[in-house]
């Protein structure tokens, strides 16, 4: 399933039949792909708390990398 923008019709994001998400590519490598081409800033996760977390999850543990105000935190679940 390909999403278009604008009146040119140009492909944004596709999902591939087996749940893949593209997202500046037509042929997601990953569960999720993002190509930016050539912009550096290739995504923002932000939140309006005063905390923003992203957790790495596998069978056996998860890690996180935390920014508390100024400070960038790494922590595991241990």
């Amino acid at each position: 399933m390909a999403f278009y923008a604008g009146s040119a019709s140009s492909e944004r994001m596709r999902i591939s039949s087996d749940g893949s998400v593209g997202i500046g590519t037509a042929s997601p490598d990953n569960k999720l792909h993002v190509n930016s081409g050539t912009t550096n800033t290739i995504a923002t996760f932000e939140s309006t708390d005063a905390t923003a977390r992203i957790i790495l999850k596998d069978n056996s543990g998860q890690v996180h990398l935390q920014n508390l105000g100024d400070s960038v935190i790494f922590g595991t679940s241990s």
